[in-house]
């Protein structure tokens, strides 16, 4: 059994939210409820979330250690993605509102308890992103999020676990921020680890920026092309119709989860982390031309 136990009474009320979003699932999603550990359910005498300990690695462990995203993999999530979308029907009454909703797009103008979080590095990183008014103003001109429709809300890819065999299963996992949101975040989500892998894996030399070491990146941007086609031709395949521009608003809300994932990469930093820095650059580049980004990242019209 796999247990995620409350920390605080903060942390214990995200666990009971996480736990109402896994019924949500199981009453309406069929299918994607195969793709769930078994048996999630909030335990109020021991304070805990309680679910089966499933036999299977994340997609980010398993990128970094083979150096490349495996497109028989990549179309198994988003096919898991997609079939999601398309089950879970608008979020209803009972679902509660994704967090992220919460200043997702206004990253760049955090609230105080969001400022009280950062570290020294993060603080920092927040110094120049607020310099850059390219970004910001970019970041401001984006459609606020809607809150219609079902998502998980945090595919990041150490939630999607992947299990190793011939075929390959992917779980869903960590529901703490499903809910009521927007299906282009759960795709933006998809496309930013992508990106925010290959940044992240760039050798650090000092004095050197991180465009002229990119050739050398571990998880080179080259390996997972193909992956990222596969995960958006799989997810247009299972996904509902979509509106003209929609491939467009995933591409920004990429670009808006990079922004997150740089500053997620500063919790426990002092100074600013050049991968950091980087994140931030190029969300900057996509939002400049969200349609060109998203050709470059493939197969996205």
């Amino acid at each position: 059994m796999f247990v995620k136990a409350a920390r605080s009474p903060a942390h214990r009320a995200d666990l009971i939210r996480e736990a109402s979003v896994y019924g949500l699932v199981r009453e309406r999603c069929p299918a994607t409820l195969t793709r769930l550990p078994k048996g999630a359910r909030w335990d109020p005498d021991a304070d805990e979330l309680q679910m089966e300990d499933v036999a299977a690695g994340d997609l980010a462990d398993l990128v970094t250690a083979s150096g490349s995203l495996d497109p028989t993999v990549a179309a198994e999530v988003g096919r898991a993605v997609g079939v999601l979308h398309a089950e879970a029907g608008p979020p209803g009454d009972d679902a509660p509102r994704s967090p992220w909703l919460r200043g997702g797009i206004g990253v760049h103008r955090p609230g105080p308890d969001h400022l009280r979080a950062f570290s020294a590095g993060g603080l920092k990183l927040l110094e120049a992103l607020q310099r850059s008014d390219a970004l910001r103003s970019r970041l401001a001109d984006l459609a606020e999020p809607s809150g219609d429709e079902f998502v998980h809300g945090d595919l990041r890819w150490e939630n999607i676990l992947v299990a190793d065999s011939a075929a390959p299963r992917v779980w869903l996992v960590d529901w703490e921020m499903g809910g009521a949101g927007e299906h282009a975040w759960d795709v933006g989500c998809v496309l930013a680890a992508g990106v925010s892998a290959w940044l992240s894996s760039i050798p650090v030399a000092p004095g050197v920026p991180p465009d002229r070491l990119a050739s050398e990146a571990a998880v080179p941007i080259e390996s997972l092309e193909a992956g990222v086609t596969a995960v958006w031709s799989a997810y247009r395949e299972t996904s509902p119709p979509r509106a003209d521009g929609w491939a467009e608003r995933c591409v920004q809300l990429a670009a808006v989860r990079l922004v997150h994932l740089g500053f997620e990469s500063t919790e426990l930093d002092v100074g600013l982390r050049p991968s950091a820095v980087a994140h931030l650059q190029v969300a900057s580049n996509i939002l400049r031309d969200p349609s060109r980004a998203g050709r470059d990242l493939r197969g996205l019209p």
